[in-house]
């Protein structure tokens, strides 16, 4: 076990990976901010919904939770060129393993799927039409709740890239 340090950065959205569907719940800079304390004890959950059995769950002492930070690669504006296709500029961000157009609801592991999935649901662009194209990747890692002296949690494992 070991510190989360250099893991937290201001803008880097962190969220419980159980909670995670086509539409993300809030997410926050630091896992830690999930730690809620109750009269019983702690739940995993966010203070303010105390309610919501969905995203409100018992945290007791060394409990290994599976979380998510993502790496938001950027957003990059894309051209329909005179053939109605949409041209990727050299420096978007390939790498990344998931993309999206227009932030809708089709998650797509390529720009190309992406594309194709665009192309599939909407109307054919017309040259000099302009879509926003987001790249990003949900970095898994398993985190260990310390209860004592104060809530935290740790990093228990990362796992293999």
């Amino acid at each position: 076990m070991k510190p989360l340090g250099d893991l937290i950065q201001e803008g880097r959205p962190w969220l419980p990976l159980e909670w995670m569907d086509e539409s993300l719940p809030t997410t926050f800079d630091n896992p830690d901010e999930f730690i809620v304390r109750t009269s019983e004890g702690f739940i995993l959950g966010y203070p303010d919904d105390h309610d919501d059995a969905y995203h409100n769950m018992p945290l007791t002492p060394l409990d290994v939770i599976n979380f998510g930070w993502l790496e938001n690669f950027g957003e990059w504006t894309l051209v329909a060129n005179e053939a109605g296709e949409f041209i990727v500029p050299g420096d978007y961000a390939r790498q990344a393993e998931i993309h999206n157009i227009d932030w809708n609801e089709y998650i797509n592991t390529s720009i190309d799927d992406a594309l194709d999935s665009y192309y599939e649901y909407e109307n054919e662009p017309d040259f000099g039409t302009e879509i926003n194209a987001q790249a990003y990747t949900w970095h898994e890692i398993k985190l260990i709740f310390i209860a004592e002296p104060k809530p935290h949690f740790e990093v228990y494992e990362v796992p293999e890239q």
